[in-house]
Order: structure tokens, then C-alpha cells, then sequence
């Protein structure tokens, strides 16, 4: 299985880079990155790399069983934790970012854009980052505002676990 570091951490991982696991366990993948280093580390600084437009943890709709979480991909097959825990199986050609009707669906991840108030991370560089709380939009050059820091460039939402 190959899986996608999603953040740096120190010397071993690489964002955005993929790697191969060697092993698993609960809460840890064993891997072996270009140095040679062939170690645990914890699951959450990884995504698995699929062919599916899902990743771990994505909310998702089926006309079935209404919203889940999908848990695992194997082979184009999604499989799910509904709404009342329980483990359902579908084919990830089936599910959507959405909900929808048996009329159309789409599997384009929509664009969530933060709610006044939301505390973000802003930046005019895309290097240094500042957190504040996000204000509204200003102009076309500096879209995204902020209550006491002015208007920047770009924007990220901060997930808060």
C-alpha cells in the first residue's frame, strides 16, 4: 500500500511525498523513506493514495444510506461508517461530495469558504502565515479580510481537532 505524507516531520517525511508501507498496526504505519529509515509513525500524518477522488475521513452521500464517513478504500470500493456506526460497503463511483438525487450527482469537492468570525491563517506570500479571524471579502487584488489585521491574498481554514 502507498500512502501520501501530508505534513513535514522533521527529517522523515516529506509533504505531498509518497511512501511505502512496510507494515501496520493500530495507530502507526511502518515505513521506509530514501534515507533508509524504516520506522513507525502515527497514521494521521498520512492519507492512503487511491485512484478515487475520496480520501480517509471525507463525508460522502449515497442514495442508500444517506451521509457516512468513508474508513477504508480498497480497490475502487469505499467502505463506510453511516450515521449510526454501522460499516456499509459501495462502489466509490456511487458516492458524492454531495447529496443528491438519482437525477445527477457530482464528485467535485466543493469549495468551503470560511464564516465571519472563523479563525484562519492569512497570508499575502503564501510563505509567512498570520492567524486571525476571518471578516469578509475586500477587493479583487486582496479578496480575504480580517477584524484587526487588514486584507490578504490568501486564506486557509484551521481545523481544530
Amino acid at each position: 500500500m502507498k500512502v501520501k505524507a501530508t505534513e513535514d516531520f522533521l527529517h522523515y517525511l516529506t509533504k505531498n511525498k509518497e511512501y511505502e508501507v512496510i507494515n501496520e498496526e493500530d495507530d502507526l504505519y511502518y515505513i521506509k523513506n530514501d534515507t533508509g529509515f524504516v520506522g513507525g509513525i502515527f497514521k494521521h500524518r498520512f492519507e492512503v493514495v487511491t485512484d478515487s477522488n475520496f480520501r480517509i475521513r471525507d463525508k460522502v452521500y449515497h442514495h442508500i444510506c444517506g451521509w457516512a464517513t468513508v474508513k477504508e478504500i480498497k480497490n475502487d470500493m469505499c467502505f463506510l461508517h453511516d450515521v449510526n456506526n454501522a460499516v456499509v460497503c459501495f462502489p466509490c463511483r456511487e458516492l458524492s461530495l454531495t447529496e443528491y438525487t438519482l437525477q445527477g450527482f457530482s464528485q467535485v469537492r466543493p469549495i468551503e469558504f470560511p464564516a465571519i468570525g472563523e479563525v484562519c491563517l492569512f497570508s499575502d506570500d503564501d510563505i509567512s502565515w498570520k492567524i486571525g479571524e476571518f471578516n469578509g471579502y475586500g477587493s479583487l487584488d486582496y479578496p480575504f479580510g480580517t477584524f484587526d489585521l487588514g486584507d490578504f491574498k490568501y486564506c486557509k481554514r484551521v481545523k481544530f481537532l
